[in-house]
This record gives C-alpha cells, sequence and structure tokens, in this order.
C-alpha cells in the first residue's frame, strides 16, 4: 500500500511538471502603455517596441500579441523560430482591430528560416515606394509550414508580400496596395540550374491592387498583381487583381495582373483581373499569363476585362525553360488589349529559332472583343496548339498571326456586325451569333470572385447554337464557368463556358 501512494504521488507531480511545461507562454505588446522592462506576460505587463521580440527565443505554442488599433514602429525579425504541426507560433492582435507595424524604409516582418507559423490580423506599412523605402513588406525566406492571413500591406517598393525559397506556405485574405515591384510574390528565380526550390504555395481570397510599379527598375517589368516564379505546386484563388502596372518606368515588358513564369504545377482559377496597365510606350498590362518556362499548369474560371493588355497571355522569352503542356479552359475575357495588341489571348514566341515554346489545350473559353481580335500569334508559330469548343467574338478576324502548327477544332467565330470571317481549312468551325447573354459596359464592374459562378451573363439563350454543339475532352475538370458538370455525353456538352441546357 505505501508502494502504491508513492507512485500516485510520484504520478502527480509527473503530471503537474507536464502541465506545467505545456503551459505556454503569451507575450503583450502595447506602444502606449506598456515597457520593455516589463515580463510582456500580461497585458498590464506588455512590451513597448520590438526589442524583446526580436531577442526571444519563443517556443511550440507560444504568442505574440500586438495591442489591436495601436501603430507600432519598427520590424519584427523572426530567425529559425518554429512551433511544431500541433503547436505553431502565434503572432496577432488582441482587443479591438488590427495593430500596425509602420517600418518606415525597411521591411516589416521577416520570417528568416522559421517554421509552422502563423501570423494573423496585422497590418504593415512602409514609408512608400517613392519615399525612401527599398525593400518588400513582409518577407518569409526558407521556411515552411508558415500561414499569413488578414493583412493590408502596403508603402514598399519591392512586393508587399514575398516568398522565398519556401514551402507549404498559407497566404490568404492579403490586401496588397501602393506597393511598387507587385502585390504578392513567391520571389528568386534561379535560372542556372533551372530550379524550384519554393514548393505548395497556396495564394487564396487576396485583393491586390493599386501596385503601380517600382522607380528604380528601368531595365524590366514592374508593378504586377501576383507573381509566381521559382515554385513547384501552387494554387492560387479567389483574387482580384486591378488597376496594376499603372507607373511602370520601364518601356518595354510590362506587369500583368496575375502571371507565372519559371514555374510547374501551377493552378489560377476563379480570379478576377481587370484594368491593369503597363508604360504607355511599352507592352504587356493584360490579364492573366503563363509565362516563360511554365510546365504543367492550368488557368481555369477566371475573368479578364478591360485591360490595357490582353486578357491571357502564353509567352516564351528568350532563355527561358521548356515552356509545355498547359492548359487554359473556362476561362472569360471582354474587351481586353485596349492598347497594347488588342486580343483577348496573346502567343508570343521569343525564341522562335528553338522547341522550347510546345503544346497546350484550350478549350471552352469565351473570347470577346468589340474592337480587336479573339487570339493573336507574334513572333512565330507555336507547335502543338489545340483549340476546341471555344468561342471567339471579335471585330476583326478573329485570328491573327502565324498559326499553321495550331489545331482548331469545334470551335464558334462571330464577328460583330455580322461579318464575313476569312475561313482557312486550319480554322474551319461554326460561324454564326452564338446568342449568349453579354453585359452592358456599365455591368462589367464584377470583382468578388467568390460570386463568379453566380453571374447572370456569359449563358447561352435557347435556340443558341453553342447548346449541345461541343466536343468532349478528355480530363476536363469535371465542371465548367458555372460549377455545372461538364459531361463526356457530346449531346449534353456546348461550346463556351456554360454547360446548362438553355436559359
Amino acid at each position: 500500500m505505501k508502494l502504491n501512494i508513492q507512485f500516485t504521488v510520484l504520478y502527480i507531480l509527473i503530471f503537474i511538471v507536464f502541465v506545467s511545461c505545456d503551459d505556454s507562454r503569451v507575450y503583450y505588446m502595447d506602444r502606449e502603455n506598456g515597457n520593455d522592462k516589463n515580463s510582456g506576460l500580461n497585458p498590464k505587463e506588455a512590451w513597448a517596441s520590438f526589442s524583446n521580440v526580436n531577442q526571444t527565443k519563443f517556443l511550440p505554442g507560444e504568442k505574440i500579441l500586438l495591442h489591436g488599433g495601436q501603430v507600432f514602429q519598427g520590424n519584427i525579425y523572426l530567425k529559425n523560430i518554429c512551433g511544431t504541426a500541433t503547436d505553431s507560433v502565434f503572432i496577432s492582435s488582441y482587443g479591438t482591430g488590427r495593430a500596425t507595424i509602420e517600418s518606415g524604409n525597411a521591411e516589416a516582418f521577416i520570417a528568416d528560416s522559421c517554421c509552422f507559423l502563423s501570423i494573423r490580423n496585422i497590418n504593415f506599412k512602409g514609408s512608400g515606394r517613392e519615399n525612401g523605402n527599398t525593400t518588400s513588406g513582409l518577407i518569409i525566406n526558407k521556411g515552411h509550414d508558415i500561414i499569413v492571413d488578414g493583412a493590408d500591406v502596403s508603402g514598399f517598393q519591392q512586393s508587399g508580400v514575398e516568398i522565398i525559397d519556401a514551402q507549404n506556405i498559407k497566404i490568404t485574405h492579403i490586401h496588397a496596395l501602393e506597393n511598387g515591384s507587385a502585390g504578392i510574390s513567391t520571389g528568386k528565380t534561379y535560372y542556372e540550374p533551372f530550379m524550384l526550390l519554393s514548393k505548395n504555395i497556396y495564394i487564396g481570397h487576396c485583393v491586390v491592387e493599386n501596385n503601380p510599379g517600382n522607380p528604380t527598375i528601368l531595365d524590366n517589368h514592374s508593378g504586377s498583381g501576383i507573381i509566381v516564379s521559382g515554385a513547384d505546386g501552387v494554387l492560387v484563388e479567389y483574387c482580384l487583381a486591378k488597376n496594376n502596372g499603372w507607373d511602370q518606368p520601364w518601356a518595354g515588358n510590362g506587369p500583368i495582373g496575375i502571371w507565372a513564369f519559371h514555374a510547374n504545377n501551377v493552378v489560377i482559377q476563379n480570379c478576377i483581373s481587370h484594368s491593369n496597365k503597363s508604360n504607355p510606350n511599352g507592352w504587356d498590362g493584360g490579364g492573366f499569363d503563363l509565362d516563360g518556362g511554365v510546365t504543367n499548369s492550368v488557368l481555369q474560371y477566371n475573368l479578364s476585362y478591360n485591360n490595357v493588355g490582353p486578357g491571357y497571355g502564353l509567352y516564351q522569352y528568350w532563355g527561358a525553360a521548356p515552356w509545355e503542356n498547359n492548359i487554359i479552359r473556362y476561362n472569360i475575357s471582354v474587351n481586353d488589349g485596349l492598347e497594347n495588341d488588342s486580343c483577348a489571348l496573346h502567343l508570343w514566341n521569343g525564341q522562335p529559332d528553338k522547341p522550347t515554346f510546345k503544346n497546350a489545350e484550350i478549350y471552352n473559353n469565351l473570347f470577346i472583343s468589340d474592337f480587336g481580335r479573339a487570339v493573336d500569334y507574334k513572333s512565330g508559330d507555336v507547335p502543338g496548339i489545340i483549340y476546341r469548343n471555344n468561342i471567339f467574338m471579335s471585330a476583326q478576324e478573329p485570328i491573327m498571326g502565324e498559326h499553321k502548327q495550331s489545331v482548331f477544332d469545334n470551335n464558334l467565330y462571330w464577328r460583330f456586325g455580322n461579318k464575313s470571317v476569312d475561313f482557312n481549312e486550319d480554322i474551319a468551325g461554326i460561324f454564326a451569333d452564338p446568342k449568349i447573354k453579354l453585359p452592358t459596359p456599365l455591368q462589367m464592374k464584377i470583382e468578388n470572385p467568390a460570386k463568379l459562378n453566380e453571374l447572370d451573363y456569359f449563358q447561352p439563350f435557347s435556340g443558341s447554337p453553342c447548346l449541345g454543339s461541343g466536343k468532349p475532352v478528355k480530363n476536363n475538370g469535371g465542371f465548367d464557368f458555372f460549377g455545372n458538370p461538364v459531361p463526356g455525353n457530346i449531346e449534353t456538352l456546348n461550346l463556351g463556358v456554360c454547360n446548362k441546357a438553355d436559359n
């Protein structure tokens, strides 16, 4: 009996020690009432600045909480801070509203070689892309399993949020505005060898707007919304990119709303990109783009409209890794290319003497231009491009440029004003008014990506020649732009982005 009592007491002591060790600490920051000599372990003992934060080795499950509604000067720099899969290190605001970190000319938050962090509900503000800031706002460098959710990021000359050589990163509900190079980017690109060091990146439910351009970049593009590069396995969805790139200083290749280059297995879906711009004497300024070195990637269920450049770009620049095996399906472009290239879909081959740009399936898209072309090839033909079940509505000839190595199968062509189409054998298809419901220019103010499938436009009326005229496509994604199932039965498959029977 005595032995059992001893074991019971020992068990209780071990349990107490275990519970005490598991009682993770919470550190508080209060700029107005805190003091760096305090313990930081309760709101009345809060720290005032980031000095203690940047010197503390935080443990799994511990929290750093900033007083909501307050503005903190300086920046947070965490190096080799790691939580666990079940107990992340948590950084957020407490009380009412979000805290704001104003970092002046420096970065606001750097997570260097960290893992299992959760950064939520904090705003980050720099001094401005033209007022002394030369950095990105929030940088995740060589870490893994990090979440950033709920932040306004503005006033940085580089990117609002930048991910460099990191894995398993989730970026959500970010409002990136008034930054220089980009709103959100996946960071570095390594060309020799062609390495993709960022992996498994999710960017969702973000707004990237009014990121004008980097005034110090005079020989390359700047001012994009979201850029994916140097990455393998990226999903971008339910994001809005608008009015970016209007102050790019470089009069050459330009920014894009949402795009990828030098990347593999990228999916960009359910996004809206509109009113993006470029240098008045430059190029691009379009909605979406799969650019040099992109492989095995998909653009689907996106809406592009009123961009200075083309709605969708398929580009291969000189020196890029191979571009191949990509899919563009169930997308819509309305009156893109307002100043550059005047088309919905633009293909440009920057190295036509090399077979590094090839093979894409382009099906069940709706491309509309009441002043330009549907598709335009520039600087050389591209082999292995297959068009099927698309609707091309244009003021000019729907397909322009050299396209002998492309296949045009079962598409519908319509020129506004019932003008004839100069059919060649290689683009033979249906010439008819598609009879679909189109919005007026005043109705083209669509900005909620989460409700794209609820739109009342772009669907066929009863009697449309699009109804039941489609050809089956293997591995077609299973759903149309509106979320309707896409069967393999040719009798019930439509042309364009809507597979409902009729309206």
